[in-house]
């Protein structure tokens, strides 16, 4: 009797069901009745809705964007060069050093997760920053270099092979109107960005407090073991090659000391005016803390001590970009050029059915479980990996049932409505109406990469590092299992720094790689493996849970499947 039972229950599943099905029935819980009171509200105003309270009533507002609001003015980058360029030897008087190229990127300055525990408030706001492509030194400025150029060494504590030290900003300027004059270069101090992005690792970050790991010893001469300065090249150096970025000597830069902006800048140099002058990177004298990658202080620029230097840089020439073309210098961990070419949002309208493809411009970020997601993360989320994108436009919505029916003629979803999103459709289905749809605008629509979706969900170029897509409080952004018992209309909740609604739940999203584990790779524009069993899925939906609605979480299902909690979103 229990074998006959059993065989009746198991026969009750979908036939088409796979592993993925599953994995979510059986980590199923019951869930309390909900009811979901909906209250329109004016258009000029924004909702914020709070995390469950032990009620079993919420209340949802709904959240609208005034047709004035210019999205455009969300990714406010100007183009920036990517391009990577060879690393250069230079000779003065006999004294070598070397310069190495810093490909352009985008990243996120000042307190970020991994730094926000020991930070100080002159590191707020995060702000997001691009930067060309440039050159800095492999080392501080060394004392024979110095001398082969000045004619004297001014440092405290003698060694030609330790930094330079004991000179002011002023100096500094001295100095480089004679290399330049000597060399024919156009040598300069860094700006504050461009030396915090060099410190963190730039393209090839590993997101870690200090300039290459989360423990200075290997890395760096502090208080803990030196007593005055020390030769360069003596501890590890970060992701690109760099010494001694955290201790040994702070370091001048270019820029006036001043509080952050804001607002996403690119190629930012500090304030026109000011009474200091930025330090960074700590020194030998110094604790821990002021060796982090975000920790800034200043100095008169007519200050000099025997604990600060000087590091190099340069800007990239048309002929350094010639030469990276024609004489490749192949890298164990690099990216290939990729576009950074702004896109303004794009509008359609099919058969009288409208939707908007969001501009999302071309950077680097690493994907993965990282800090901020390792508190809900799977197994299959790890390594984390850098990823640089070229720039594309992914939907602001997941497509809904009205555009699915004016392409395909009919609806296949469980749960109707025009404005829901479409669901019970497989992987194979979704390239169907993509044919048909490309075919009725002449465009060529698919589905997004895996990293294209990972990197828009987490807001692009100008991410504020929020575990859910553009928020810390899910229930704002996601429709899940302690909101509602359903699929919701689209474009109800907040979207994420770049105006896209629903990346964190409502429906999962079909993505157009096939399933397979990370590798620690570097990679530019991947399209994940050649061949598999399963396709991947993003998103999370409405039966789920919150911790799945963060946005490195994957899964996957066989291509031919239909969930009645999966659809898609276009790319383009």
């Amino acid at each position: 009797m229990r074998i006959c039972i059993t065989f009746l229950i198991i026969m009750c599943f979908p036939i088409n069901s796979d592993a993925q099905f599953w994995k979510k029935w059986f980590r199923k819980k019951k869930k309390p009745k909900v009811e979901v009171v909906t209250t329109e509200i004016p258009k000029d105003t924004v909702a914020i809705i709070a995390e469950p309270e032990n009620t079993d009533t919420l209340v949802n507002l709904v959240a609208y964007m005034p047709d004035d609001v210019k999205t455009d003015s969300m990714a406010p980058f100007s183009d920036f060069i990517t391009s990577r360029v060879n690393n250069k030897i230079v000779n003065v008087n006999g004294v070598q050093f070397k310069m190495i190229g810093v490909q352009g990127g985008t990243f996120l300055m000042g307190t970020t997760i991994d730094q926000y525990r020991r930070s100080e408030i002159d590191e707020y706001p995060c702000h997001c920053v691009a930067l060309n492509t440039f050159y800095i030194g492999e080392t501080e400025v060394t004392q024979e270099l110095w001398q082969a150029v000045m004619g004297k060494n001014p440092s405290n504590f003698k060694n030609p092979k330790s930094p330079v030290e004991s000179i002011s900003w002023n100096d500094c300027q001295l100095f480089l109107t004679k290399l330049n004059s000597i060399t024919g270069m156009e040598f300069r101090l860094p700006t504050e960005a461009e030396w915090e992005f060099a410190a963190r690792g730039g393209c090839l970050s590993g997101h870690w407090m200090f300039a290459g790991d989360d423990f200075l010893d290997g890395l760096g001469w502090f208080v803990s073991n030196a007593a005055k300065t020390m030769p360069v090249m003596q501890k590890r150096p970060n992701e690109l090659g760099l010494y001694d970025m955290s201790g040994n000597v702070a370091e001048w830069c270019y820029d006036w000391y001043g509080e952050y902006p804001d607002t996403c800048l690119t190629n930012p140099i500090g304030p026109t005016t000011g009474t200091n002058k930025c330090v960074r990177g700590g020194h030998w004298i110094d604790g821990t803390n002021a060796a982090r990658a975000a920790f800034r202080y200043s100095l008169s620029p007519f200050a000099s001590n025997y604990h600060t230097g000087l590091r190099l840089v340069a800007s990239v020439t048309q002929s350094d970009l010639n030469e990276a073309v024609t004489n490749p210098v192949l890298q164990s961990r690099y990216f290939t050029n990729f576009s950074t070419q702004y896109l303004k949002p794009e509008k359609f309208s099919v058969k009288g059915v409208d939707f908007t493809m969001i501009g999302v411009q071309g950077g680097v970020f690493l994907m993965g479980a990282t800090l901020e997601q390792t508190k809900y993360g799977d197994m299959d989320e790890q390594p984390c990996h850098n990823v640089a994108l070229s720039s594309y436009r992914i939907g602001q919505t997941e497509v809904t049932q009205a555009l699915w029916k004016v392409v395909m003629g009919t609806n296949p979803s469980a749960n109707k409505g025009d404005n829901l999103p479409v669901e019970n459709v497989s992987w194979n289905d979704c390239q169907t109406f993509i044919e048909k749809l490309n075919a009725l605008t002449g465009r060529t629509f698919r589905l997004p990469s895996e990293a294209e979706w990972e990197y828009a969900a987490r807001g692009g170029n100008i991410s504020k590092q929020y575990p859910f897509p553009g928020s810390e409080n899910c229930n704002s952004v996601a429709w899940n299992a302690h909101t509602c018992t359903s699929t919701n209309p689209v474009a109800i909740l907040l979207p994420n720094e770049l105006c896209l609604y629903d990346m964190g739940g409502n429906v999962a999203e079909w993505c157009d790689d096939w399933y397979a584990s990370y590798n620690i790779v570097d990679l530019t524009n991947p399209k994940g493996p050649g061949h598999g069993a399963n396709k991947v899925i993003r998103g999370s939906h409405w039966e789920d849970g919150q911790r799945y609605c963060h946005c490195s979480y994957r899964y996957s299902g066989k291509p031919e499947a239909k969930f009645y909690f999966t659809g898609f979103r276009l790319a383009l």
